[in-house]
């Protein structure tokens, strides 16, 4: 619970610091904050903890002004067909976190391999787990693939191409908006 509460600061802190240091942020900046805040981090009841759900989750806040726009324009589409899942949610804040360092679309292509590969689970129990909670994850092709790897990079490399591909479609979704927010 203290890590919660700890974490929770920490991020409301960089925030405000960021908010604070860089006044002159600029549209796209602007915009993709406005996209991190409307995330808030829940935490479950210890039966679904019991159950094997994870202790905390991200969801769009439900006072939230654009919460239904944002679920049915961003945060569906992102989840790629699959059901609403923790790893969705948190890979597109995690996403956001790195987007909103970032100028524009241009910086953001510069380091999308590094955010990219920055997101891909390096831990083999973690793979397979990402693979276990939707088996359709497993069918994912890549244009990386050596023919080299084993099973757990083959996954890794599945992740990627799912996380470039959620990476891409989040930064189109935020240059679209941008525009319409001046």
């Amino acid at each position: 619970m203290l890590l919660y509460l700890y974490q929770a600061s920490l991020t409301n802190f960089i925030s405000i610091f960021k908010f604070m240091t860089n006044s002159t942020q600029t549209k796209f900046q602007e915009y993709t904050q406005y996209l991190l805040d409307a995330f808030t981090r829940c935490t479950r009841s210890q039966d679904c903890i019991d159950r094997g759900m994870n202790k905390s989750y991200y969801k769009i806040k439900e006072d939230h002004a654009d919460k239904e726009e944002i679920e049915q324009q961003l945060i569906y589409p992102l989840h790629d067909d699959e059901l609403p899942n923790d790893w969705r949610y948190e890979t597109i804040y995690d996403l956001l976190l790195d987007f909103v360092e970032c100028e524009d679309r241009n910086q953001i292509e510069d380091r999308m391999h590094e955010i990219v590969d920055g997101s891909v689970d390096i831990y083999n129990y973690d793979l397979i787990r990402w693979v276990q909670e939707d088996l359709n994850r497993g069918y994912v092709e890549s244009d990386l693939r050596t023919d080299q790897e084993n099973i757990f990079q083959l996954i890794g490399l599945a992740q990627y191409e799912v996380i470039n591909q959620m990476a891409y479609q989040l930064l189109d979704y935020i240059d679209s908006n941008k525009e319409e927010e001046e």
